[in-house]
């Protein structure tokens, strides 16, 4: 199942969202050019065992970690999320008050990260966690929206559906599941 798009109107321009669209794009570009890509990943990925609330340096990894992917299917995933859900996010709240909440959802999702196995040396990277904030406030400001999906059949047909924006934010949580 493929999301398409909302049937939301919105009135303003997605700047931020598509600023952090950009952004991400950018910095997977220089995470994919980097000579070694496992260092980049090491330097500016989140790995809990190298935290330190007492050392200011380590905080930058968890604003940097949000920033990077694991692949390309996991920067698509994630950026085709947030251009179908966060418009509208934005468009409710301000341009301000949506970078804020998206960067705060972000690190949110890397202190839960971290609270779970602080001694970790696996890198955490990716915009999951914020993506996941800004589709829930997506579902909690326009529960009764409508989203346009392609859904596989048969013969490998594609069919388009409506469905209710709530089914989307259960289905990414159990994707979600399914990894942990």
């Amino acid at each position: 199942m493929i999301p398409l798009h909302d049937t939301n109107r919105r009135s303003t321009f997605p700047i931020v969202n598509y600023l952090i669209i950009v952004s991400n794009s950018i910095v997977f570009a220089l995470q994919l050019a980097a000579p070694d890509i496992g260092q980049f990943i090491m330097t500016y990925g989140f790995v809990p065992q190298q935290f330190s609330v007492m050392q200011p340096s380590t905080w930058l990894t968890v604003l940097s970690s949000m920033w990077m992917h694991g692949g390309f299917l996991h920067i698509i995933f994630n950026m085709w999320f947030l251009h179908i859900f966060g418009d509208n996010v934005e468009d409710a709240i301000g341009h301000i008050r949506y970078l804020l909440f998206y960067v705060f959802c972000g690190v949110a999702a890397v202190g839960a990260q971290y609270m779970m196995d602080p001694t970790s040396s696996i890198p955490l990277i990716g915009a999951s966690g914020a993506i996941a904030g800004v589709t829930g406030a997506y579902l909690k400001l326009f529960r009764n929206a409508r989203i346009v999906a392609l859904v596989p059949s048969f013969f490998g047909l594609w069919h388009r559906i409506v469905l209710p924006s709530w089914f989307f934010w259960v289905i990414g949580l159990y994707c979600k599941l399914l990894v942990v």
